[in-house]
């Protein structure tokens, strides 16, 4: 029928997180994964995506501090995985490549399991920064996995295709995109041209430590400082409590995108007492202050890096699970002018949920090249046609001071034709 559908896991989840988790032999994924960090924490991990096809010394980026924590050997990032307990255990050294392949693996069975049919055939988007060789391991771990990866495509590049109607409209439009993704762990934004029907990545700006995990931290702080003050008592101490009590931050954080109060509970959590709160949505946004500063700088540098200004800007799209929260559209209003049209579910300016739009957006561009040979995809891919050197200034002319008129617009791909007609008129 040419409309996308997004396909679930078997426990009915359209977004999986990068969480694999070893007990008794077993190994779970996704949201079962997660649910072990209270149990099982040390067999866990988590952000794996954030070190794949990195330096060794990324390792270091890792914060969680309730997971299994990565380290290094023979110039690799490993894992290590205890089976059995007591006297009778069982260490296990998994790679970090290992562990991407089992989680392609493991979306490939979702995807076979939905349809009814085998998967050979793949298109993946990848973040923004990602290097060459990045993807080049990538598509090595997916051919590990049974996956033949067609073409890859820019993050912010299937989010703006996944608001194009009938695909035609968007991709014939001249317009400059700022796109900001905001995700759990890592927050990136990206200036993107739309010229001719190409697009092109203009800058760039990543942080790998700015995410909604630093808006749970901020509840959690706030909960264990109520906690303290009632029990006095400190939950920090347990491991297990503070998991606990972190799952619920996240549920909390995630209500108040569309409730104004929230409350909280948590059985058992540290002591034999059960913590029972609440909190506004006012008091949330005090509480996140400098971590939504801090995500509206990252959109004021790439600004910035790309030598635009906020009134070149035509739209901005919101994507990733944190643009669910509505004080990041509320700070985005104050920095773009009224004729920028920005696009996220909570604007209703769109029904798509930002945390669906990269994989609406990648399906689309999946459908484009799916009754085309390996021959023409390959076409398609050549840096002689997707790297393509932009105009910094607009090209016109200038009769008088106050007569001017532009052929080509500010931020035009080479090469380009353009036909203009001029009347002059001069003493009379």
């Amino acid at each position: 029928s040419g409309k996308v559908i997004i396909i679930t896991n078997e426990e009915g989840e359209r977004q999986i997180p990068c969480v694999l988790s070893y007990l008794d032999g077993e190994e779970y994924h996704g949201s079962q994964a997660k649910a072990q960090l209270i149990r099982n924490s040390k067999n866990t991990i988590t952000y794996f995506k954030n070190f794949f096809g990195k330096k060794i010394e990324c390792a270091s980026l890792h914060i969680s501090g309730y997971s299994a924590e990565p380290n290094i050997l023979d110039n690799e990032i490993v894992y290590t995985i205890i089976s059995g307990s007591g006297n009778e255990y069982e260490k296990r050294i998994i790679t970090l490549n290992e562990v991407m392949i089992s989680h392609l693996k493991y979306l490939k069975n979702c995807a076979v399991e939905y349809i009814g049919k085998d998967v050979t055939d793949s298109v993946f988007s990848i973040p923004p920064d990602f290097s060459s060789s990045q993807i080049e391991l990538l598509k090595k771990c997916a051919e590990k996995a049974g996956l033949n990866i067609l073409q890859v495509i820019k993050e912010p590049v299937a989010e703006i295709l996944a608001y194009s109607d009938g695909v035609d409209s968007l991709v014939l439009a001249d317009k400059i995109f700022v796109v900001a993704d905001f995700g759990e762990m890592t927050s990136s934004a990206t200036v993107v041209v739309c010229r001719n029907g190409l697009y092109t990545i203009l800058a760039t700006e990543t942080d790998y430590n700015l995410g909604g995990r630093l808006l749970d931290d901020c509840l959690i702080e706030y909960f264990v400082k109520e906690f303290q003050k009632k029990y006095n008592l400190d939950p920090k101490q347990d491991l297990r409590a503070m998991a606990k009590l972190r799952t619920e931050c996240e549920t909390t954080k995630k209500s108040l995108s569309s409730s104004s109060v929230c409350t909280i509970s948590v059985e058992c959590m540290f002591g034999g007492y059960d913590f029972y709160s609440s909190i506004n949505r006012v008091r949330f946004e005090m509480l996140g202050r400098y971590v939504f500063n801090k995500m509206l700088a990252l959109v004021k540098n790439v600004l910035k890096k790309a030598q635009t200004e906020n009134f070149d800007i035509d739209e901005v799209i919101l994507a990733g699970g944190s643009s669910h929260i509505p004080k990041i559209l509320e700070m985005f209003g104050y920095i773009f002018p009224e004729k920028t049209l920005i696009r996220t579910q909570s604007s209703q300016t769109s029904m798509l949920s930002p945390s669906d739009i990269e994989c609406y957006g990648t399906a689309i561009q999946a459908s484009l090249i799916s009754s085309l040979d390996k021959e023409d995809i390959s076409d398609l891919i050549n840096p002689n046609i997707t790297l393509i050197p932009h105009l910094l200034n607009p090209i016109g002319i200038v009769i008088q001071s106050d007569d001017k008129t532009e052929f080509i617009p500010i931020i035009h791909s080479y090469t380009v034709n353009a036909d203009g007609f001029h009347v002059t008129v001069r003493d009379n």
